[in-house]
């Protein structure tokens, strides 16, 4: 999606890219929804740092709000951690945009 030049020379092959790389992650989305098994983090019981890379992997999504509408589990996981008071404090100093959540 943000980096096509890495794929084709032709500029004329660029959308093919960017459409491909979208489908793929639009699946990779849609797997990790399918294994969300309704623990309260991501790997389990406990907040981690896999949780708050989860976040920013979800903030590279084009379109994160359509995204979040086909994925109940991975939006509601996402407001957990968007939630926790120390992560609300470091979104807000960075100034992102979480309206899709």
């Amino acid at each position: 999606e943000y980096h096509p030049d890495w794929f084709t020379d032709d500029p004329a092959g660029i959308p093919a890219v960017q459409a491909s790389a979208r489908r793929r992650c639009d699946d990779l989305w849609r797997q990790i929804e399918g294994q969300l098994d309704g623990s309260p983090w991501l790997v389990g019981a406990d907040f981690s740092t896999a949780d708050v890379l989860f976040l920013v992997q979800a903030l590279f999504h084009w379109d994160m709000k359509a995204m979040l509408g086909r994925s109940p589990k991975v939006a509601a996981l996402l407001g957990r951690i968007r939630a926790r008071p120390k992560m609300a404090a470091l979104i807000a100093r960075h100034g992102v945009e979480l309206d899709a959540l």
